[in-house]
């Protein structure tokens, strides 16, 4: 049961008096009040969401990466040479996934 179930249920005690005293009494006043507190959960919840899927999230953009050869190119356009071993690729993968991490 979430709070505006519960809202409902003591909606549901009948009082023999106005709609205006029951709202002002004790019991309607915590209907009102589990409504308010059942919006601020579901707002809540979909700021969460939000935030998770802004850009520095990770649910809404893959994680991005190069291939080998895009690396390469790069050290290439950087060093004026292609690399001569595999370290070079292992260091900017290294790098990329340090990056991600933040």
């Amino acid at each position: 049961m979430n709070a505006n179930e519960l809202a409902d249920e003591l909606d549901s005690i009948s009082y023999d008096c106005t709609i205006e005293k029951w709202r002002a009494s004790p019991v309607g006043n915590a209907a009102a009040m589990l409504r308010q507190q059942q919006a601020e959960i579901e707002a809540l919840k979909n700021r969460n969401w939000d935030l998770v899927s802004e850009p520095w999230g990770f649910d809404r953009h893959p994680a991005k990466t190069l291939t080998d050869e895009e690396i390469d190119n790069i050290y290439e356009e950087f060093f004026g040479f292609k690399p001569k071993d595999k370290y070079a690729v292992e260091f900017a993968r290294a790098i990329l996934r340090k990056a991600q991490e933040k």
